[in-house]
């Protein structure tokens, strides 16, 4: 016997009410019903698969199962619960239903299917755990075969081809951010080349390659535009001019440019102007990492970076989002 891993509530799709023991009774043969979804513990159920692809339902608050009366298979007979005693009167089948794909909007709303719930959640910021704080990063969805939501940051495990300068582009899947992401991913190992995409590459080559080959159009500039320039002065300048540059590390999020240069000191004391010329250019990662193509590293080419690595951290001019418009809004996957 395998219990599913957590706690569940059984809830009506129709009337929102959830299952429970009535007034939390723990006798054998109390009642089964629909209630006011109060978080109680008498609404909590263990999920347990059995041989032949049953399941069978215990109580979170009397280790009891929800049973068939007098093992009873008419119309309208009554659920209780009772102590489990491995007959097929506690067996019960799971039957796949349609889960809801994609975003659905209403009123002016969208909603999107929340796995963990099993609910439509308005207007949601839930991402990824390792993304620290929701609210800084909006709603970055994407949907998985059975349409719920989820968001992850794509490791070389979503690589089924590898990565290194033979390896395939790979399937585009996500927002737009994993999109960027694969692609740099699949390219670690290139060389440090000029001009030879996509088996070499130098920094603002990588950087300008992996939009341009993941969204199709590099900085959202129009159809039939190619300002993928590999020159990270015109990024930096791209990036400053749409959205403004951000100064603090902490403040980045997965598929962000990272600048670096010759800040100057015109301030006082440990005060930088950031508008020195950018000169290396990388796509942050997560957790102070960014993919970057250098010639600082044996042997040279793609690689992850820490972005506080001793030779490039006092060169730091910082970095930000390419996207247009890239505030609070809910972003729906392509």
């Amino acid at each position: 016997m395998i219990t599913i891993h957590g706690t569940y509530k059984i809830k009506s799709p129709i009337s929102g009410l959830v299952v429970e023991v009535a007034n939390g009774s723990k006798d054998d043969g109390a009642n089964i019903q629909l209630g006011n979804d109060d978080d109680s513990i008498w609404q909590k159920w263990l999920v347990e698969i059995k041989d032949g692809g049953y399941v069978s339902f215990k109580n979170r608050s009397t280790d009891k199962y929800i049973s068939v009366e007098n093992e009873n298979s008419d119309n309208e007979a009554n659920v209780e619960q009772y102590t489990g005693n491995n007959t097929d009167t506690q067996l019960w089948k799971l039957t796949e239903t349609t889960f809801i794909r994609g975003w659905v909007q209403n009123n002016g709303n969208w909603y999107c299917y929340d796995p963990e719930t099993g609910e439509l959640i308005k207007n949601t910021t839930r991402v990824d755990p390792m993304m620290q704080d929701p609210a800084q990063y909006g709603s970055i969805y994407d949907f998985d075969s059975e349409g719920r939501a989820s968001w992850h940051l794509p490791t070389v495990d979503d690589l089924p081809g590898g990565t290194g300068p033979s390896a395939p582009i790979p399937t585009l899947i996500g927002d737009r951010r994993q999109r960027v992401l694969l692609v740099a991913l699949s390219r670690l190992g290139c060389p440090y080349e000029s001009g030879n995409a996509p088996t070499g590459f130098v920094c603002d080559g990588l950087t300008a390659w992996s939009y341009t080959t993941a969204l199709g159009d590099w900085f959202y500039t129009g159809p039939g535009s190619r300002e993928d320039l590999q020159d990270a002065s015109w990024q930096w300048d791209k990036i400053k001019k749409r959205n403004g540059i951000k100064n603090d590390i902490n403040d980045f999020k997965p598929g962000d440019l990272v600048f670096f240069g010759n800040p100057q000191l015109t301030y006082g004391p440990g005060q930088l102007d950031y508008n020195g010329p950018a000169y290396h250019a990388g796509i942050y990662y997560s957790n102070g990492v960014m993919i970057n193509s250098t010639s600082t590293v044996s042997p040279s080419g793609v690689c992850f970076m820490n972005v506080r690595d001793y030779y490039l951290w006092n060169k730091f001019l910082g970095g930000g989002s390419p996207y247009e418009a890239e505030t609070s809004r809910v972003e729906i996957p392509s």
